[in-house]
């Protein structure tokens, strides 16, 4: 069944306004601040609510699309920050699609809730495994360890809020179907 644009808004839409609310309750006016790491639960936060959006409403296409086109828009911020920062970028793009993918194929094994469980981890797996790269020649090495568990936390806040933001979308948009199902009852 080909899910509507109102679906995918709504998964979209629960799914980011989790990210943003979490954040800020977690960061409070830190989270706006595009410099600091707590923006990565707008920027990724946003692109995962879309990549699983798509990729739960069977648009698995456009979810493709979407994570090039950020992939590209990160490359090109090779010249200011650098090749390596810019690959580790793409390098997060193309985890967090592979991570959706696994979410998008956990719900089509009927497993209809507690995907944001193994969401979140994965991401702050992404995170984990990107963080050195995109830091290569900024910090020193007494600095990574407390660098590297930060960003691994931003990764499961982000991953386990906008996973559960789209598991509750889910419930809605089944418990919704359910009821359309139902024969109705005469009166």
């Amino acid at each position: 069944m080909r899910s509507t644009l109102p679906t995918i808004g709504l998964r979209f839409g629960l799914g980011f306004g989790a990210a943003l609310t979490i954040g800020f309750l977690v960061f409070r006016e830190g989270l706006f601040v595009r410099d600091a790491p707590p923006f990565l639960c707008v920027s990724t936060g946003a692109l995962a609510a879309a990549l699983l959006a798509f990729m739960r409403s069977d648009r698995p296409r456009q979810a493709a699309a979407l994570a090039v086109a950020f992939g590209l828009l990160r490359l090109g911020f090779a010249y200011s920050e650098g090749w390596v920062v810019a690959v580790a970028g793409v390098l997060q793009v193309a985890g967090l699609y592979l991570v959706a993918l696994i979410f998008d194929l956990l719900g089509r094994r009927g497993i209809l809730f507690g995907k944001f469980l193994v969401f979140g981890p994965l991401l702050a797996g992404v995170f984990l495994a990107t963080t050195p790269l995109a830091f290569f020649f900024r910090i020193s090495g007494s600095e990574m360890l407390p660098t590297l568990m930060r960003y691994v936390f931003l990764g499961l806040i982000i991953g386990d809020t906008v996973g559960f933001g789209v598991e509750v979308a889910d419930l809605l948009i089944v418990a919704r179907a359910a009821r359309e199902d139902r024969p109705a009852e005469e009166g």
